[in-house]
């Protein structure tokens, strides 16, 4: 009966999750746009509402985005223990940072980025834990219970300007002709 207890709170608490939400999932060349780093921690163990704590790595290609300096926004009550870092890995640029605080459910932190790359790319963001050996995410409410969320990653799309804005475009570059040759007939 424990045996059974304890393995029906192992997979109850796998059910909290921590992911990264873009602003858009289609973006422009050069085009901002930022990553929402969201946790869904109610079925964590201990006391709820609780105060949620653990250590972000989020990646992503140096050649498609660039991460906007400065821009890390945090969630409501949220504060940092481990302040971010921007670091490398496998060619892939990094971006690490600790966090405390946080409601069990909500939003951690907003992050902005530039895409770089050009039309028909597709940039990926991975999300890990900074703490692949032990982990690094407990309820730190008054019990420091650990749990492991499952990370979830995403991807934004760069495409081309969209055929409305270079419609526009071509009827204001219209209109600025016929108002020359109206100009140089008077």
């Amino acid at each position: 009966l424990l045996a059974a207890l304890g393995l029906a709170a192992c997979l109850q608490a796998q059910g909290a999750t921590i992911s990264l939400s873009p602003s858009s999932t289609l973006v422009t060349p050069s085009q901002s746009f930022s990553l929402d780093l969201l946790l869904s921690a109610a079925d964590a163990p201990g006391n709820h509402p609780g105060a949620m704590q653990g250590e972000v790595i989020i990646s992503y290609d140096p050649a498609l985005v660039s991460y906007q300096a400065d821009s890390l926004s945090l969630g409501s009550g949220v504060s940092l223990y481990l302040p971010l870092s921007v670091g490398s890995d496998n060619g892939l640029q990094t971006l690490t940072f600790g966090f405390q605080d946080a409601d069990d459910v909500g939003s951690v932190a907003t992050l902005a980025f530039t895409a770089l790359g050009a039309a028909g790319s597709t940039i990926n963001f991975g999300l890990a834990d900074n703490d692949d050996f032990a982990g690094s995410f407990v309820n730190a409410d008054d019990t420091n219970l650990r749990f492991d969320p499952a990370f979830i990653g995403t991807s934004v799309q760069v495409v081309p300007l969209p055929g409305g804005a270079w419609l526009a475009l071509t009827a204001f570059a219209a209109l600025a002709g016929r108002v020359r040759r109206s100009s140089r007939r008077a």
